[in-house]
Formats: structure tokens, C-alpha cells, sequence
């Protein structure tokens, strides 16, 4: 892949190659493009937990082969009109990230923006993963256990991060949980003169 970085050869982690069509505009198959696409680490990335757009990539493209094909399979799936909540941003985001791969020709693991249009996209998508689940029925989800997939809901939501949202979800119910505690033992302690 990294022969591919950079236009001219350069060495712009953001970048790949550009490449153009017969009629020379700026063209490169999704799937092409993906394929070359690497995550590079930051010491100074802003976004906490995981990184999570080269994963949400390569799931649409091997599901449908382009993210905009995967936005009508999703939105098909979940019987979800335009009008619903987060079909519009599930669509601009899809769209931004297949621009952002075929017209721009990006190493889009290594955009902050493009992190954070897969994470909005994901984030709709566990909005409304009960619609998916639902409309396939039980049986799907226990056969998806038998043959050995990876998620039980064919949802583009890594894994990885529901276990980053639970960990990080589950620290500050701890935290918040102390001055309760303290608050209840003061108040058994001394009733009456600490309860609010």
C-alpha cells in the first residue's frame, strides 16, 4: 500500500495516487481503493477509543461493494423512509466517505473527518439495528452464532468499539456511583441532617 501513497509518489499518509479515467477526470474504483487503504498511527489522533473507518470501509464494500449500495441495503433493511431520523446523515455520510475514496482519492483511515463521518454513520445505524433484527427474525441471529460471523445483526458497527462504549459507559457509572454511596452512608449514619 505504500507504494500507493501520495500523489506523485509523495509521502502524505492522507493521500493515495490519483488516478483518472478515460475521459481524464479523476476516477478510482471503490473497491480498488479500499484495498489500498492502510491506518496509520498517530501519536496526536483526537479521536478517542478505536479507530474505526478502514473496518467500516471494507464491511460496506465486501456486503454491497460501495457505500451508497450500502445505504440503500441498510435503509431497505430497517424499512426506513428518507423522512426518518438519521437516514439523511446516514446517506451524507456514506457519501462523503465513497467521494472522499473514488473523486478524491484519500487514505481516508487517516482523516479525523472521515473517523468521524463513519462513527456518525455508525452511530445511526445502532439507532435503528432493532429494525434489522426484527424484521429477520430470530432464527437469523442464532443461525449467524452456528456459522460463525462475527456480529448477529448485519449492522456496520465494529465490535470493537460497542466493547470501547460498554468499558468507557461502565468507568463512569463507577464513578458516579461513589458520591451516591457516600451520600447513602451519611445518611444512615446521621439521619436527617444530610439528606437533600
Amino acid at each position: 500500500a505504500a507504494a500507493a501513497l501520495g500523489a506523485g509518489g509523495g509521502s502524505d499518509a492522507r493521500c493515495l495516487d490519483v488516478l483518472h479515467d478515460s475521459s481524464n477526470f479523476w476516477h478510482r474504483d471503490f473497491g480498488a481503493a479500499v484495498d489500498l487503504m492502510s491506518e496509520d498511527q498517530f501519536e496526536d489522533w483526537p479521536i478517542r477509543g478505536p479507530r474505526t473507518c478502514l473496518w467500516g470501509l471494507k464491511f460496506m464494500w465486501q456486503a454491497v461493494g460501495t457505500l451508497l449500495g450500502w445505504h440503500n441495503k441498510w435503509r431497505a433493511d430497517c424499512k426506513l423512509q428518507v423522512s426518518d431520523p438519521g437516514v439523511e446523515s446516514h446517506e451524507a455520510g456514506c457519501r462523503a466517505l465513497q467521494y472522499g475514496a473514488t473523486y478524491d482519492q484519500c487514505n481516508l483511515p487517516n482523516l479525523v473527518p472521515a473517523e468521524l463521518c463513519m462513527r456518525e454513520v455508525m452511530c445511526t445505524e445502532e439507532r435503528h439495528k432493532d429494525r434489522v433484527s426484527s424484521s429477520k427474525g430470530g432464527e437469523a441471529s442464532e443461525r449467524s452464532l452456528f456459522v460463525g460471523m462475527d456480529q448477529r445483526v448485519n449492522v456496520c458497527i465494529m465490535p470493537k468499539l460497542i466493547e470501547y462504549i460498554a468499558e468507557e459507559t461502565k468507568q463512569e457509572a463507577a464513578i458516579l456511583k461513589e458520591p451516591r454511596k457516600a451520600r447513602e452512608e451519611r445518611n444512615l449514619l446521621e439521619p436527617g441532617e444530610n439528606q437533600q
